[in-house]
């Protein structure tokens, strides 16, 4: 039994029934590459098989009543892989769109809390024998790193058999009862003003006095008093983030880019690789918003998660990040500048992370009980959601994975893409993932609110051609002043 971190109870206290906070992956696989033919009974051998370094999977939530103290994982005595692989067709002609269609229908379902919080899919029925893996968890588990780091064991460097299987150690636990739930409580009630205290100590090294709203957007010491990053609810109101009030219905959609493309943008421009994903999406919203007059004439507010893990952090897979909140200067009409923009507030708003010392996301959770989280997001994902502002305009992640080709089965995965979760009032989501050579990127979206999150997806394909312009125009030196270009 195993007491979930705070960050991982934060996504337990703000799951409900119209916002599931749980997201996924798409593995698009080649089965040419595999020593025998890949079916659904070859694929659920090989889950099982690695159920041993699958730690989290066998783990069922156990709530403690009133929310008064976090819940624990439990290791499932009712666990049956049987329950949670599947086998599912995609449509015909089982193209891209079809599969991207799938994946959202197949999101929108929500898990079963009676046993471990995770789905798998076999997708069959591709174009030119293609197969797809899709796997559903509960953010509670992980987060994009931890959860790349968790399915990496089901992926091998070659298409030929996976070393011997890892001996299976794993022994299931008694579930606890609701009155021993309340019996483990009382210490960390006991305990809550104290951690309260410093938690709120922590908050105070990263909060301009008298502004708790000014927590995620710091300025630079000793330098210009202007804006460098935004803060929640303090966004543009604009269709895409606004708060419905009814079931989630997402959206999919995604590209492939290459990274040498992208290597190219930042090289000309002496940017990041995440200020240039910042800006394609910057670009791709403005064309969205640009053409439905709802522009705003400010920038819009992104949320980006910033992976706080060490290099020891080798085993565990639990949520570790800490956030940023970058300005999408949606306003600006030039790429090229709005690129420059981007890099000058994300570096002001490392700077200020660093020098804070904590992290804000795990201290502001930490002053109330899960039990008082679960009962305000109840009342803001009532029939009040109208009236709620947005919290942030979207979301931005990316993950690096293995630069080198991997394998399921055998099969060679020819593309990685993520569902993100669509949490209460943070609009469209988007993720990237790097691997060999190609960053993946994904859309996910409320369809009621974003109908089509492959409009989305490629308009970062046609901001990143306009990038690409501009790095190839640059003059020798690489000097992008005075030379504007059109988008």
């Amino acid at each position: 039994m195993k007491t979930l971190a705070t960050l991982d109870t934060l996504f337990v206290s703000l799951d409900t029934a119209r916002w599931p906070l749980h997201g996924g992956g798409v593995f698009v696989l080649d089965p040419s590459t595999a020593p025998a033919e890949l079916t659904f009974d070859v694929f659920t051998s090989h889950v099982r098989r690695e159920l041993p370094v699958l730690t989290p999977l066998r783990r069922r939530l156990v709530r403690t009543p009133f929310g008064l103290a976090e819940p624990v994982w439990v290791e499932d005595p009712d666990f049956n892989l049987d329950r949670h692989v599947h086998r599912i067709a995609v449509p015909a002609p089982g193209g891209s769109t079809e599969l991207r269609h799938l994946v959202a229908k197949l999101g929108d379902t929500p898990l079963d809390g009676s046993r471990p919080l995770w789905d798998m899919w076999f997708i069959e029925g591709l174009q030119h024998g293609r197969v797809a893996v899709f796997f559903k968890m509960h953010h509670a588990y992980t987060d994009g790193m931890g959860g790349l780091k968790m399915l990496s064991h089901l992926m091998t460097d070659s298409p030929e058999s996976p070393p011997e299987a890892p001996r299976d150690r794993w022994k299931p636990d008694r579930v606890p009862t609701g009155a021993e739930m309340l019996v483990r409580a009382v210490p960390k009630i006991i305990t809550q003003p104290l951690r309260a205290t410093r938690a709120i100590t922590g908050l105070a090294r990263a909060v301009i006095p008298g502004r708790l709203a000014a927590l995620l957007r710091p300025t630079v010491e000793d330098g210009p008093s202007e804006r460098a990053t935004g803060a929640p609810f303090d966004c543009p109101r604009v269709s895409i983030s606004e708060v419905s009030p009814g079931q989630i219905r997402r959206s999919m959609g995604w590209i492939q880019a290459p990274m040498s493309d992208i290597q190219q943008v930042r090289e000309a421009f002496d940017v990041t690789f995440n200020d240039v994903c910042l800006a394609m999406v910057a670009g791709s919203l403005r064309s969205y918003l640009s053409e439905r007059g709802e522009l705003p004439t400010g920038p819009l507010t992104a949320v980006n998660p910033v992976n706080m893990r060490d290099e020891s952090d080798s085993t565990e897979v639990e949520n570790k990040f800490s956030l940023l909140v970058p300005l999408l200067p949606t306003q600006i009409a030039d790429p090229v500048e709005r690129l420059r923009t981007i890099t000058s507030g994300m570096g002001r708003a490392k700077t200020s992370l660093k020098r804070s010392g904590t992290n804000p996301v795990e201290n502001i959770f930490d002053i109330v009980t899960p039990g008082a989280v679960e009962l305000a997001v109840g009342v803001l994902s009532s029939n009040m959601a109208p009236d709620i502002p947005p919290v942030f305009n979207m979301c931005l992640t990316n993950i690096a994975s293995t630069r080198q080709p991997q394998f399921i089965c055998g099969a060679r995965v020819e593309e990685f893409y993520i569902m993100m979760m669509q949490a209460l009032g943070i609009g469209p989501v988007c993720a990237v993932v790097t691997y060999a050579g190609i960053a993946n990127f994904s859309f996910t979206t409320n369809g009621d609110l974003v109908p089509d999150a492959q409009e989305l997806a490629d308009g970062l394909q046609n901001e990143l051609r306009i990038l690409l312009r501009a790095a190839t125009d640059l003059p020798a030196g690489g000097s992008s002043t005075g030379k504007k270009c059109v988008d």
